[in-house]
């Protein structure tokens, strides 16, 4: 398998970041030679998709609705069910966003020598790993349902167009729980009960998994808790109070959802493994993005919480913090060649890491559509 220059110590790090990424042009014009210079970040993210929505309230008949910006991207998929003026919209919106998808694919697999100056942390090594990566999964909200049809659809069309048809694109029957299925995947393979978290940029998602002979079966998966939607995605200075705040509502979330168990009859923890929508370094969260804020608060996050789930439970149950990227990772250890792309509030990556301690996804939670 070739070496993986986007790992250190078995861990992702920050420069494996897609966000960052700077589009070129190819050196051609195209309907893409606009995104010129602009980043994967600044034009994939849900946000952008969202503020599209938004500008065609009117023509999707959804102005007088009052929809929070979090529900826009399930009502665009709604109005993909319709017909007349309200589905062609809803379609041209997807259908736009899905072929700049596959033209950051194409600038990634190419790798001109425009991206490659905006991008000087990355060598020839990271570029070529790049090029072997002939399966993309996608994961993430705008990978689920009828969108991510369309965004997979639209995407492949660009990546045909520029003789990239080489390179598969997947899609699973539940995209939405890769990372919390993935991170039940990487607990002790001893354990029985597994709590699993994914503490995203819009919501954390809670299931419990039960490990029957080395395979993760879902047992219960718990209603998502939104996250404050006033919160800033991007700070470009953190604080320590921030980090706090952040830190006592994960720590809020974790008790109260065992607590909640407890009283469904669900007793037994064998352990918690929370996926995060950061990057780590030895546990220690990285200045960057919403989680950010808590490398100032503390910075060994995982025993932190240990410590104080301990103190709290009175009992000790074993924790884990895994790069959300690489728990939705962990479900596709079988795919060769692969990575995993989240399209979510931002664009999250991992790589399947193959690892005989893994245990292995419940294949009915993965199943390619």
């Amino acid at each position: 398998m070739k070496n993986n220059p986007f790992l250190q110590d078995n861990s992702i790090i920050r420069v494996a970041s897609l966000n960052n990424f700077v589009l070129s042009d190819l050196q051609q014009e195209t309907k893409f030679t606009e995104y010129k210079g602009k980043t994967a970040g600044e034009t994939l993210r849900t946000a952008v998709l969202v503020e599209k929505i938004k500008q065609n309230l009117t023509r999707l008949k959804l102005e007088n609705l009052k929809i929070p910006d979090i529900s826009l991207p399930t009502y665009l998929e709604k109005c993909l069910s319709t017909r007349g003026i309200i589905q062609q919209v809803a379609e041209e919106i997807i259908t736009t966003y899905g072929e700049l998808f596959g033209f950051f694919l194409v600038n990634l697999f190419k790798g001109d020598e425009f991206s490659r100056q905006q991008r000087p942390e990355w060598t020839d090594e990271h570029w070529d790993f790049w090029k072997t990566r002939e399966n993309i999964v996608l994961a993430g909200g705008l990978a689920n349902g009828k969108l991510g049809s369309f965004i997979k659809k639209h995407a492949e069309k660009t990546l045909n167009s520029f003789q990239l048809n080489q390179i598969k694109l997947y899609l699973t029957n539940n995209s939405l729980i890769l990372p919390l299925a993935g991170a039940a995947c990487l607990a002790p393979s001893g354990s029985e009960t597994i709590l699993s978290f994914d503490f995203g940029h819009s919501n954390i998602k809670r299931a419990v998994f039960r490990n029957d002979h080395h395979k993760t079966k879902l047992k219960t998966l718990l209603e998502p808790v939104l996250i404050d939607k006033n919160k800033n995605l991007t700070p470009e200075v953190f604080y320590r109070g921030e980090g706090k705040k952040i830190y006592q509502f994960i720590l809020d979330i974790l008790l109260s959802t065992i607590t909640k168990l407890e009283k469904e009859g669900i007793t037994q923890i064998d352990c918690i493994n929370i996926s995060i929508a950061n990057y780590l370094e030895k546990d220690h969260v990285v200045e960057r993005g919403y989680y950010g804020h808590l490398s100032l608060f503390t910075k060994d996050l995982k025993t932190s919480l240990q410590n104080d789930l301990n103190k709290k439970l009175k009992r000790s149950i074993p924790l884990r913090l895994i790069h959300d990227g690489t728990a939705a990772a962990a479900c596709f250890t079988k795919l060769p060649n692969s990575a995993v792309i989240i399209l979510g509030s931002f664009l999250g990556i991992g790589f399947p890491d193959v690892n005989p301690e893994l245990l292995d996804v419940d294949p009915e939670l993965v199943k390619f559509i």
